[in-house]
């Protein structure tokens, strides 16, 4: 049986999805975490603190630690682990000396656990993925809203689901949070007529550095001929394109006044990841 709060839930979610991943993705991609592509679809522990401290969802009964706990059930891939460490537990301590007695490469070992989407073995993880991202907003959502749900002897009124997600969302999170932007630039600037003549006039040129640079796999460990993550970021790296950089308009007209314009801009790292 599915619970009552289901289908509110679900509709508060899909009203502000579009939101929450733009959300997501921006902490994923953040200088924290993401040291390769796959890294920034996923959220780490230090991003998630991010979130949570930018969106101020601490209060003085639900603190960081409470949260983690969150994290750690909404990991679906981590789910089977619970449950065993439960198990071990139950069975007492001379049960559990005789199956943790697997010396060094078993504990070294990492577990297949099963969940994924295609039905391959899936590993336990320390992240999250978007839907999990999902699961543990509502966790906390719900915690915030009743903080002593479940102690023994409470009798605080419960305030339910929808509700309480709703609140957290549209008065903490979609405010806060910060948003990944790149889909307004391809929409706004990459349409601007100005941009499209300069990238008609380099083009040649760009596609020609683009060939050259993608033919070079001698530090890939994958061959191909498209531009991964890696390879882009020693590009920036070698390349000098990461910097601070300035200049002043000129003219051929002397003492004109708009020489005085200074022009800065900056690349850094954590742009180009994203």
């Amino acid at each position: 049986y599915f619970p009552l709060w289901e289908k509110g839930v679900h509709d508060v979610l899909q009203t502000h999805f579009r939101d929450l991943m733009l959300i997501f993705n921006a902490y994923c991609r953040s200088l924290l975490g993401s040291d390769t592509a796959e890294d920034a679809t996923e959220m780490e522990m230090a991003e998630f603190y991010d979130f949570v401290e930018e969106c101020g969802l601490q209060t003085k009964e639900v603190s960081f630690d409470v949260m983690t706990n969150m994290f750690i059930k909404a990991n679906a891939l981590n789910s089977n682990q619970a449950h065993e460490e439960k198990r071990i537990k139950r069975l007492g301590a001379g049960v559990k000396s005789k199956e943790t007695s697997g010396g060094a490469a078993d504990k070294d070992k990492t577990e297949a656990v099963v969940g994924t989407n295609d039905g391959s073995a899936a590993t336990k993880d320390q992240e999250l993925v978007l839907y999990e991202f999902l699961n543990m907003l509502i966790r906390i959502s719900f915690q915030r809203a009743n903080p002593t749900f479940g102690n023994f002897g409470n009798k605080r009124a419960i305030v339910h689901l929808p509700g309480c997600l709703t609140s957290m969302l549209e008065d903490e999170v979609l405010p806060r949070a910060r948003k990944d932007t790149s889909a307004v630039f391809r929409e706004t600037v990459m349409e601007e007529l100005s941009v499209i003549a300069v990238l008609d006039n380099y083009r040649e040129r760009l596609q020609a550095w683009y060939d050259k640079t993608t033919a070079d796999d001698t530090k890939e460990s994958d061959i191909t001929d498209k531009l991964g993550f890696k390879q882009w970021m020693r590009v920036c790296d070698l390349q000098d394109l990461v910097g601070n950089w300035q200049c002043f308009r000129e003219s051929e007209i002397t003492g004109d006044p708009n020489c005085r314009t200074e022009y800065k801009w900056r690349f850094s790292m954590s742009q180009a990841k994203m």
